[in-house]
């Protein structure tokens, strides 16, 4: 299970429950899974109904199925007010996810397989820090994305990771709404490439053919902002003064070693360890998972590429 906040910022502002719209979506992505997307479906509402004091929605994002699970799902959907389904012709669960993620109006989103393989008991209390505003759990892109913005720049392209890892999804989902909410474009200005080196000048070539006028790029990996600017360098475009470049991860070997060094998003991948270790721990032992407050750490490192 993942649980992220893909439109909301850094801080500590509560979410109102009291709106009329969902505050947690929980997508389920499926493809061939006429026999069990029912029963998951049955009990996620069941536990959901019973469990949550605000809004939620169930979303099944079918992608290609085959057999009849999108027909399972609209059948759901007509008898539960809070599940929906949304259908795509092609099968990645990814896409699916991100179609989901980047349109929803629930300011808390989640995913689960169709097995439930978590236990439903700890979806509560993840999501309950998040709904209190006491949780950092923040996409790291709406950082670059809003310094980008801060700066002034009005063309804020970004070279995405595949679209079939979770991980990439998110920042893709966070550089996206952090330009809506600027009421700046998006259009046009992704590229996805392979978190590597080559894959990273290559989209870079691809968005300034496109986009000449493009003035900033957040890259969804440092490996791959090396190689945005290399392609930059190639086009006579100048770093950061005619396009500012913001990479993530704060790789300790790349960031601080390019030309210019990457203003990164930067991630403290320890914490996050010992804090999902200990709460895997506990699961396993049976013990309650209660809500608390939590921060893991998550910042945005400036150098001169940005």
């Amino acid at each position: 299970m993942t649980v992220t906040i893909p439109a909301a910022g850094p801080g500590t502002t509560r979410i109102d429950t009291r709106t009329a719209n969902p505050v947690l979506d929980v997508v389920i992505p499926a493809c061939n899974e006429e026999t069990d997307l029912e029963p998951c479906v049955r009990r996620l509402h069941a536990h959901l109904a019973a469990t949550l004091p605000y809004r939620f929605r169930i979303t099944v994002a079918d992608n290609a199925s085959t057999d009849t699970t999108l027909q399972v799902a609209e059948r759901l959907a007509r008898e539960f007010a809070e599940v929906e389904v949304r259908h795509l012709d092609l099968k990645d669960r990814g896409r699916a996810l991100n179609a989901v993620w980047s349109t929803s109006d629930a300011p808390v989103v989640a995913y689960m397989d169709v097995d439930l393989s978590t236990d439903l008991a700890a979806l509560g209390p993840l999501v309950a820090p998040l709904i209190s505003g006491h949780s950092d759990v923040a996409i790291g892109a709406r950082l670059a994305v809003e310094h980008l913005v801060s700066l002034g720049r009005r063309r804020i392209a970004t070279v995405a990771g595949p679209q079939d890892q979770t991980a990439a999804v998110h920042r893709l989902s966070g550089w996206r709404k952090t330009l809506a909410d600027a009421g700046l474009e998006s259009s046009g200005l992704a590229e996805e490439a392979d978190f590597t080196l080559d894959g990273g000048r290559e989209a870079m070539d691809r968005l300034l053919a496109r986009e000449p006028e493009l003035d900033a790029v957040f890259v969804a990996s440092d490996v791959m902002a090396a190689g945005v600017l290399q392609s930059l360098g190639a086009a006579g475009r100048r770093v950061p003064a005619d396009v500012a470049v913001v990479g993530f991860d704060d790789h300790p070997a790349l960031a601080t070693a390019m030309n210019p060094p990457l203003t990164t998003v930067h991630l403290d991948p320890a914490a996050q360890v010992r804090q999902m270790v200990a709460t895997l721990t506990a699961l396993l032992a049976g013990e309650p998972i209660r809500p608390r407050r939590q921060v893991l750490p998550v910042s945005l490192k400036l150098r001169e590429s940005a």
